[in-house]
């Protein structure tokens, strides 16, 4: 069955987000180490750096991409989704980021 699960997957055509990314993700994990050695010097978490991965680098694309008004369609495809329902889970986690910041900015108005 796993032998079968795995030739099924590897006779899909790869989405475009494997495309870009490809088999070099030794090559981005050098890179994230590298970025954790200078991180300090911009005021940057070099832990953060340390943890990242592809699915990291992917889970962030596509969050950015909502956040920058790219249609939910597009970046679904672009992630590979096979639902638009998987692709909406992230505008839902931007839309609560939303809300977070306005119900911040209503205390500190509040206060003044």
């Amino acid at each position: 069955m796993v032998c079968q699960q795995v030739r099924w997957w590897q006779a899909q055509p790869p989405t475009p987000w494997q495309r870009l990314v490809g088999s070099g993700h030794l090559r981005l994990k050098r890179f994230f180490v590298q970025a954790a050695k200078t991180a300090p010097d911009s005021g940057l978490d070099p832990e953060r750096f340390m943890k990242a991965s592809t699915h990291w680098m992917r889970h962030t694309f596509v969050r950015q991409a909502l956040v920058d008004g790219v249609p939910i369609e597009v970046v679904s495809e672009l992630a590979g989704h096979a639902s638009i329902d998987t692709t909406s889970i992230y505008s839902t986690q931007e839309l609560a980021r939303k809300i977070r910041a306005l119900q911040t900015m209503r205390h500190r108005v509040a206060q003044s």
